[in-house]
């Protein structure tokens, strides 16, 4: 007979171990799973700032997490764009627009003239065929609107943020949401004999016996090598 869960552990203390103990809260805020943070301090590899893909934004709104306090509070900017620069040899550069890019051509995708173009040695650039891409580089924005016809509803978008404020954010809203913080260093795992997680110990000699450790997120994660570490390790300019 399988256990019911009542208690969860997020070892981390970045962004990413942040939004999973919100959102497991929750989640789960009926069945009154608790869920603690067991707060290693921010990553050695955590980076100064963080883009966001626009799907983030789906993720805040699953936590409750107001957009416009989310930007007051965290100093966050509209990110409409992703450049990838030398991914096709040096000096190559594309602008992945988070938006529409031109429009069907008599049911035909508008990708394919793109090809045909390309085919026929008149390659043009997608950038001219993107609201979203032409406003990233001249630097304006606005927010969505209209109906999903509409030239100004093509695009969307996702933000800039300062991690240590977004962190502190999170952690914030986290609490108000009912999870639990521990701030202490992760020092080894303990396994039961079929691999599950049995305990955790800390640099201080507490020990924590737990069944289950839902999230492991930066340099926590390489006390525990079988578990999946949630992490966003791309690079880019935008």
């Amino acid at each position: 007979m399988t256990a019911t869960i009542m208690r969860v552990v997020v070892v981390g203390g970045g962004s990413v171990a942040w939004l999973a103990a919100a959102g497991l809260r929750r989640a789960f805020r009926k069945r009154g799973v608790d869920v603690l943070v067991l707060d290693t301090g921010m990553p050695a590899d955590a980076p100064v700032g963080r883009w966001t893909l626009p799907s983030q934004r789906g993720m805040h709104g699953l936590l409750g997490i107001p957009e416009a306090d989310l930007i007051r509070r965290t100093g966050a900017t509209f990110k409409l764009a992703t450049e990838h620069v030398g991914w096709q040899g040096d000096g190559s550069h594309f602008l992945h627009a988070h938006g529409d890019i031109g429009a069907d051509i008599a049911e035909t995708p508008f990708y394919k003239y793109l090809v045909m173009q390309a085919i026929n040695g008149r390659a043009e650039s997608a950038e001219v065929y993107s609201l979203a891409a032409t406003a990233a580089r001249t630097g304006r924005f606005a927010r969505p609107t209209g109906d999903e016809k509409a030239l100004t509803s093509s695009f969307t978008y996702g933000f800039h943020l300062d991690e240590a404020a977004y962190v502190a954010y999170l952690a914030a809203h986290a609490a108000q949401l009912g999870v639990r913080r521990m701030n202490a260093s992760l020092t080894s795992v303990d396994r039961l004999p079929g691999g599950e997680v049995g305990s955790l110990r800390m640099a201080n000699g507490e020990r924590m016996s737990t069944t289950r450790a839902g999230t492991w997120s930066g340099s926590a994660s390489s006390n525990c090598p079988k578990i999946p570490l949630a992490s966003q390790r791309r690079r880019a300019r935008r």
